[in-house]
């Protein structure tokens, strides 16, 4: 998300495979140099934002989809980290510890102002923009314990939305799943910008998700049981909730309305099935499975009338994001601990390197 120098490479579309359902490649070979991670669409679907040690160090890039024009962002020798764009892609708010811990930070795209919002001891981190720009939410452990917290987008009237929310959950059990290390807070904001949606740990082995309503301050939990209910993610018109839940002893996708009501399991598998994304139609939801022994992407409607599989290599994928305007998905692919960045079609046909890794 970040910063003050730029460094601007040409480079072309590599395409590296194809992955169709009945005719599946039998390897498709990843490996890169270093590591490009956790890929964003810019909201006009123009740019990708992403995270790259290519050198030497955690800074920001963006980079040009037409085209390939790659665009260092940040430039420092501490770890830019956590990207996000702002609603018209004019700025994107990130996390960074070039001075020394954890802080947040925006910078202006046209003109690279930089500007720090919070200055702290603690760890600030996970910023994200409010759906209409006029506010920025993030994480941070200034009190003791990892909270939510949200301030305008120029850093003032800070305030802390969330508070003792780890109970004890006794007698509880977990999956067994080596696909994950979860969080204890993860959020979203409602596409209205009303509400946060949140999974939030319970303590023990439990996580729960929790709807925060921005106007009354009031939290509400949306479901209750004994085992982890994680990863939450809004519909694009708000009305349903997508999340990963062990429940039924293994981790499965689900559906639920905005209030909680009436969830729906939608995979069925002895493995685990996470961090459910939905497209902007919202027909079908893209999720990470290690049902093949390594995390892969599927999809499966919301009628749970289709369900395919969408690549087949060796590689553990991750951070999913979807673009509108080109209906394809960045994702990253990580082997031996190299990670690298691709956009494939909806489909799973069309599986493209991000354009510049034939530069690195």
């Amino acid at each position: 998300m970040s910063k003050v120098l730029i460094t601007i490479l040409i480079a072309t579309v590599i395409v590296t495979g194809c992955a169709d359902q009945t005719n599946p490649p039998s390897d498709i070979s990843l490996e890169k140099l270093t590591s490009d991670y956790d890929p964003l669409w810019s909201p006009d679907g123009d740019y990708i934002l992403f995270t790259s040690n290519r050198d030497g160090n955690n800074e920001i890039y963006s980079v040009r989809y037409s085209d390939g024009k790659l665009t260092r962002l940040t430039s420092n020798k501490g770890s830019d980290t956590y990207p996000s764009w702002s609603p018209y892609g004019d700025s994107i708010v990130f996390t960074s510890n070039r001075d020394r811990n954890h802080e947040i930070y925006v910078l202006e795209i046209d003109n690279l102002k930089l500007s720090r919002l919070t200055n702290t001891l603690a760890w600030d981190y996970m910023p994200m923009w409010s759906p209409d720009g006029k506010k920025i939410s993030f994480i941070s452990d200034r009190d003791g314990t990892e909270e939510l917290y949200v301030m305008k987008s120029d850093g003032t009237d800070l305030s802390r939305k969330t508070k003792g929310l780890t109970a004890v959950v006794n007698g509880t059990t977990e999956p067994s799943s080596t696909l994950i290390s979860i969080p204890k807070l993860v959020y979203s904001w409602s596409p209205d910008g009303k509400e946060i949606l949140l999974h939030l740990y319970q303590g023990g082995n439990n996580w729960e998700i929790y709807v925060l309503d921005m106007y009354l301050g009031k939290l509400k939990r949306l479901t209750n049981n004994d085992m982890t209910d994680i990863f939450p993610s809004w519909s694009p018109d708000g009305s349903r909730i997508t999340f990963a839940s062990g429940r039924d002893g293994n981790w499965e996708i689900y559906i639920m309305n905005r209030d909680g009501s009436s969830p729906i399991r939608l995979t069925s598998n002895a493995a685990g099935d996470i961090f459910p994304v939905w497209p902007s139609d919202g027909s079908q939801i893209f999720f990470l499975s290690d049902r093949n022994g390594h995390r892969e992407i599927y999809s499966i409607h919301t009628d749970k009338s289709i369900e395919k599989r969408l690549t087949f290599s060796s590689e553990e994928k991750n951070s999913l994001s979807w673009s509108y305007k080109h209906q394809k998905i960045a994702f990253h692919s990580t082997k031996n601990g190299i990670s690298t960045i691709y956009v494939m079609d909806r489909d799973g046909s069309r599986i493209a390197n991000l354009p510049g890794n034939d530069l690195r």
